[in-house]
């Protein structure tokens, strides 16, 4: 099975093809974010430039996968209301009590290339998750700053495999949490992340090396995993915010794993 960034390339590319006519024009862009972008269109973007459509399979790279979350849910303790489809993540404490988040990967594609080829290791693994200033849900007014936010306590924060247990639109804090779900033994032997204070920098981007994670993942044969986002300390106000999957696609939480293959 190609990875999710090949089925995102090759469903691209058809649809293209599809509308290219005889000639095959194919114009190419890559946009900030790292992601290539097809048209049969020569104003698509400005940058974009005229490929040949024999030469788009050689430009692939089968030793990097891009995973998007498939479900991820902000929670707030002692609120009822679902915030599952928010535009935001965020780990944080202030008077009303903690929110936490939830992100959900499936890596199946990634688990079976490394079956098909055991020469293949794991080389890089890394979260990006990207600075939200424009949900304000620590009671911000319009003048002050949202985001990240560690003037009055520590706001660095861990990830924890969890149970998958959830659904993103309905899940709320007393339903991920006091209904008693079952996390496997394999999900809790899973390591943790850790992230440092942001600093106060309330637009900070994170890039999470998540590698150990990801390798005791694939020993553990496991195909998809959540992980919980939490302050580490929640003494005094501290805030990280980042961009959910709902968000603008250029902002939302990415998983980036790269391969390298080890000579015999």
């Amino acid at each position: 099975m190609a990875s999710a960034k090949f089925i995102r390339i090759a469903a691209a590319l058809a649809f293209v093809l599809g509308g290219a006519g005889a000639h095959g024009e194919i114009y190419k862009w890559v946009d900030a974010q790292g992601q290539v972008h097809f048209s049969d269109k020569r104003y698509a973007n400005e940058k974009a430039k005229r490929i040949d459509a024999e030469v788009v399979q050689e430009q692939q790279n089968p030793n990097q996968f891009v995973f998007y979350p498939d479900a991820d849910a902000l929670l707030q303790q002692n609120q009822k209301k679902p915030l599952g489809t928010s535009t935001a993540l965020s780990a944080g404490h202030s008077q009303q009590g903690q929110n936490i988040s939830l992100i959900r990967f499936d890596v199946a594609s990634l688990l079976e290339e490394l079956h098909r080829n055991p020469n293949k290791k794991l080389l890089r693994a890394t979260l990006r998750l990207y600075a939200n200033a424009d949900d304000r849900l620590y009671g911000q007014n319009t003048t002050a700053e949202a985001g990240h936010f560690g003037k009055n306590g520590d706001n660095a924060f861990y990830l924890k495999p969890v149970h998958n247990n959830f659904e993103e639109k309905t899940v709320t804090w007393a339903d991920f949490f006091d209904q008693s779900h079952y996390t496997p033994a394999a999900v809790r032997n899973l390591p943790s992340v850790t992230a440092p204070s942001s600093n106060e920098d309330n637009l900070k981007d994170y890039e999470i090396d998540v590698l150990p994670l990801i390798q005791q993942l694939m020993a553990a044969n496991l195909r998809q995993f959540t992980l919980e986002m939490r302050l580490q300390r929640t003494s005094g106000r501290g805030q990280v915010t980042f961009f959910s999957r709902e968000a603008d696609p250029a902002k939302r939480p990415s998983l980036t794993v790269e391969l390298f293959s080890e000579q015999n």
